[in-house]
């Protein structure tokens, strides 16, 4: 006897909470990610990654900002990623990173 499965009806209301819920997943997801790639790439320093960037890096940094503001707003019990290193947004856009923070 063949199994048959019979899809359940999701309401609106449990459609947005699960699409919310997996947008917020991506959102945290790419943000690890980014982190990763800019601050622990074994082939390039964060410095390097920023002087690729050149006059976007800035706002990449303060998008990756907001993005994590706006992911611990939604959960709370959510660690924002902290830079190893203190970094300087120039008026050009580029970005200088300076010492490991302590």
């Amino acid at each position: 006897m063949a199994l048959v499965f019979t899809p359940t009806t999701m309401t609106v209301t449990e459609k947005i909470a699960r699409r919310n819920f997996r947008c917020l997943e991506e959102m945290k997801s790419a943000a690890k990610e980014t982190f990763k790639l800019l601050w622990e790439s074994p082939d390039h320093t964060a410095q390097d990654v920023c002087d690729l960037l050149g006059v976007d890096a800035g706002m990449g940094f303060e998008v990756h900002s907001d993005l994590q503001t706006l992911i611990f707003k939604l959960v709370p019990s959510y660690v924002p990623l902290e830079p190893p290193n203190a970094y300087v947004i120039n008026l050009d856009g580029t970005v200088t990173i300076g010492a490991l923070n302590e």
